[in-house]
């Protein structure tokens, strides 16, 4: 959201209007914050955590080139696909019509996905926040990082929308809980695995989804070239909501996938979102020929000779 409103800042300065400053900014949050870590909210959100870390799934494992831990220097590439404002307020009214969130559908989408590009029915992924506690009164209008993440335990499931509740009642849980961030949950999962060092869940899902009437960097004329790239990230969906329409995008290490592999996951993902557009009340995964052989490609035993 901040680097959004930074856009729409510049935007108003360009046009003339006034812009206020807060009365507290970002250093100040960040002292509130440091506070908190000292509540019993804190605490409890840490014990419920700490209870989840021998039984928490791996990450996905999805179909590598080469192993994460060999990529030295990460280049990233970027794909993206746009979703009018038709299609765009069909996903929106059907998933008020179910009676889960926007961003549970969408999280639901990409979790089916990998399931069917990774061959696993239960891992966990990392799910970015955009999280703001209401310290102040002006809380939304300071510009800072905000992150912070929470690991979901995902269970795909043959019904789309049990999974997508199942999923959404994972996402508020973990949500409620979130005063002990995932960066620190992370660590704990680190270390049970072994390398404290290592990317364990290098897999997001991003979901910026706030004001759709919110223009962003747009006014300023169309962007040409963004992309992110995040230490310890292998891929990252992001979804956000700007002039109406949604816009995905999936970050990537471009070492890490087959081109066709990615594209074809990507195109699975979208694919479910456009058959959602069609009301479709279960939609899934279409490539079935890139799918049918990722066991094969992951599978990398064989008789060596001695």
């Amino acid at each position: 959201a901040s680097i959004l409103l930074f856009g729409e800042r510049i935007a108003d300065c360009y046009k003339g209007k006034t812009v206020e400053k807060p009365e507290f900014d970002f250093y100040d949050y960040m002292q509130s914050y440091e506070n908190l870590k000292k509540s019993d909210r804190y605490k409890e959100d840490e014990r419920y955590w700490t209870s989840k870390v021998d039984t928490f799934p791996e990450c996905v494992q999805l179909p590598y080139r080469i192993l994460p831990s060999d990529v030295q220097k990460p280049a990233f590439r970027r794909l993206s696909k746009t979703l009018n404002s038709d299609q765009w307020n069909k996903l929106k009214d059907i998933s008020k019509a179910k009676g889960v969130t926007t961003a549970s559908m969408l999280c639901s989408a990409y979790s089916r996905a990998l399931s069917k590009f990774s061959g696993s029915n239960n891992f966990g992924i990392n799910l970015t926040m955009f999280n703001r506690y209401p310290f102040y009164k002006d809380i939304e209008n300071i510009i800072g990082d905000f992150t912070s993440t929470v690991i979901l335990d995902i269970k795909t499931e043959k019904d789309f929308w049990e999974q997508t509740k199942a999923i959404q009642k994972n996402m508020f849980e973990g949500i409620e809980h979130r005063s002990y961030d995932g960066v620190d949950f992370i660590k704990q999962l680190s270390k049970k695995g072994g390398n404290p060092l290592s990317a364990v869940m290098p897999v997001v899902f991003t979901c910026a989804i706030f004001d759709d009437k919110l223009h962003g960097w747009n006014d300023l004329g169309k962007i040409q070239y963004i992309i992110s790239q995040t230490p310890q990230v292998a891929l990252d969906n992001q979804t956000t909501a700007m002039d109406g329409e949604l816009h995905i995008t999936w970050d990537f290490v471009d070492q890490l996938f087959e081109p066709e592999m990615i594209q074809a996951l990507f195109d699975g993902y979208t694919g479910i979102l456009e058959q959602l557009c069609n009301e479709a009340e279960n939609p899934t995964i279409t490539s079935d020929e890139l799918v049918s052989s990722v066991p094969a490609y992951n599978n990398t035993n064989k008789d060596i000779p001695l």
